[in-house]
């Protein structure tokens, strides 16, 4: 974090991924850290969801009434933004209200955190009109589209996939050091940084 404040904006949407932000925003509050929550369309998973987000306002987390328009002013307020718009379920392209949020926020400089799936992919590939996070936590294993990430960090959480379902559907997790719930992953830039130079140092 680059401000003292620990100041955060998390960005739900109205699916699954929208509740996780949601408990993201409780657990940051936790911690020390000062959350805001973007939280513009109630959930379909409505009473899941509005349990989530009266936690939220139970530990007086404010929630934006609009996003901004102008990627400065998020920059000034915030050091880091955590995407929880759009999970795997979602296929492009992005419409109505979250259009105009996904523009501003690739325009903005500080670093994005993306939750299982950057907003404006699909699980299956990435996407030039999607957000280019620094960081993607992926939920239970690593969708598709995660082979096409190009941020500097790369985390796996949930350590709950049966082994059954794992051989079933061969997804080959990492194991998870000691007691930790979750595991960093390679990228691509992690891969490339690790290379040597030319002159073989």
């Amino acid at each position: 974090m680059t401000r003292d404040n620990g100041a955060i904006l998390v960005c739900c949407g109205p699916g699954y991924n929208g509740g996780v932000g949601l408990v993201c925003a409780r657990h940051l509050k936790l911690f020390g850290y000062r959350p805001t929550v973007f939280y513009p369309v109630k959930s379909n998973m409505a009473s899941i969801c509005d349990s989530l987000s009266r936690q939220c306002e139970s530990l007086d987390l404010p929630f934006l009434s609009y996003f901004p328009s102008e990627s400065h002013l998020i920059q000034d307020s915030y050091n880091l933004v955590v995407d929880a718009l759009f999970g795997f379920r979602f296929k492009p392209p992005v419409k109505d209200t979250f259009a105009s949020v996904i523009e501003t926020l690739k325009k903005v400089e500080i670093p994005i955190c993306s939750v299982d799936v950057p907003s404006g992919w699909g699980a299956e590939s990435a996407s030039p009109d999607g957000l280019q996070p620094e960081l993607l936590i992926s939920i239970a294993a690593p969708k598709r589209c995660a082979k096409l990430f190009q941020g500097k960090f790369h985390y796996l959480g949930g350590r709950f996939v049966p082994r059954t379902l794992e051989q079933k559907f061969d997804l080959k997790l990492p194991p998870y050091p000691g007691t930790d719930c979750v595991v960093e992953l390679k990228t691509q830039k992690s891969t490339e940084d690790e290379k040597p130079d030319d002159t073989g140092e």
